[in-house]
């Protein structure tokens, strides 16, 4: 449980809060989330059990008016000085069927943006996935591309170019650009599409401060820190007894034969077939298929769901998925950070926050320009 930490004088509300990651990463910064909102009862038994003096309101934004949640922050309008939230994205993934921006799931983002016109924060930031940027209006099949001329709403980045419309009538500063978590720390590589938004002023990313290459720094003759690993911050976690998803045997089985940092590509020649199945014939790299994580990298990234097939990440050495309290410090949770419920009601909540180390950095950012403007 959280009930002190120290502040700089800068309010927050958060949006679609989630586990709480992007905006652990401001209030490590010195930001005062003054109020949360989440329609998922997972969301909110978890900040209530870290965050006990955040009011939290746990229902759908599209029932919920800026008003109440002005109120509930103790704030007016215009005094709000950053609102953050990551918009529910599932129309937007790279993962199976898109279904375009006129699905019914996408009001969570019309709704966040409904929220900055009407309580005209001083910043706001807004994570989403980087499939955002080439998703359409209207899905249409591969098939149907090749036999046809597309649509303007069928064309790739047509459903981007309506949100960059949208986001304009607010009127701020505007600037995106997709960030790798890793670059800023995170054992995870993990790539986020983030805008930042000011009223004021001219908005701009935070500089990586690692790299998995030897870069200086901008503006420096010092280079960038290498990448962080997955044995930097799990190494003390082992030898522990750890809560984990269970594998199924059959999988089990065959992750016992792949190296570190391997995957069922590097199964022997005389099992690949039979462990794949039908995948075996179907396209794609499929690299997440009996994937065993290695400790000399970043993790990959990490999913709600991580027992899936096409998404495994199995411990490096172990024959079983990474733990909670290593989901945890890939995410860059702290270590108590309570989440009240099942096993997949952890994975699901740690997997789809934004890692904390990237939300720090953008937080120093906004902290910066929020101070500049002053």
């Amino acid at each position: 449980m959280i009930t002190e930490w120290e502040k700089n004088g800068l309010t927050q509300i958060s949006l679609f809060s989630g586990a709480f990651g992007l905006d652990l990463g401001f209030m490590a910064a010195g930001f005062d989330p003054r109020v949360a909102l989440d329609i998922d009862k997972s969301s909110s038994s978890t900040i209530k059990a870290n965050l006990p003096d955040i009011p939290f309101i746990n229902c759908d934004i599209n029932s919920v008016t800026t008003k109440k949640l002005l109120e509930e922050a103790g704030l007016g309008i215009g005094e709000v000085d950053v609102l953050v939230g990551g918009p529910p994205c599932q129309p937007f993934s790279t993962a199976g069927k898109r279904l375009g921006l006129k699905d019914p799931r996408a009001s969570p983002l019309r709704e966040f943006i409904r929220v900055v016109k009407e309580a005209q924060p001083r910043c706001f930031v807004m994570e989403e996935v980087p499939g955002l940027q080439s998703a359409r209006l209207r899905h249409v099949s591969i098939a149907e591309r090749s036999n046809r001329t597309l649509l303007p709403d069928e064309e790739s980045g047509s459903a981007f170019k309506l949100i960059t419309e949208m986001l304009k009538e607010t009127r701020y500063n505007i600037k995106y650009e997709v960030l790798n978590a890793a670059d800023y720390g995170a054992p995870q590589s993990r790539k986020r599409l983030i805008f930042i938004g000011l009223r004021e002023g001219f908005p701009c990313m935070p500089e990586p401060t690692h790299s998995n290459t030897s870069q200086l720094k901008i503006g420096s003759k010092q280079p960038l820190l290498p990448w962080t690993t997955l044995w930097d911050v799990s190494a003390d976690l082992q030898g522990c007894n750890q809560e984990s998803a269970s594998l199924s045997n059959k999988t089990r089985e065959y992750i016992e034969l792949v190296p570190p940092g391997g995957n069922w590509k590097t199964l022997p020649d005389d099992t690949k077939e039979i462990a794949m199945g039908g995948a075996y014939t179907s396209g794609g790299g499929k690299t997440g298929y009996y994937r065993r994580l290695s400790w000399n990298e970043p993790s990959p990234t990490v999913v709600a769901s991580l027992t899936q097939m096409a998404t495994l990440l199995c411990h490096p050495e172990e024959s079983r998925s990474l733990s909670i309290d290593e989901y945890k410090r890939v995410q860059g949770f702290p270590d108590d950070w309570t989440i009240p419920g099942t096993v997949p009601t952890m994975y699901k909540l740690i997997g789809n926050a934004v890692p904390v180390h990237l939300s720090h950095a953008i937080a120093i950012k906004v902290k910066e320009m929020l101070i500049n403007e002053n």
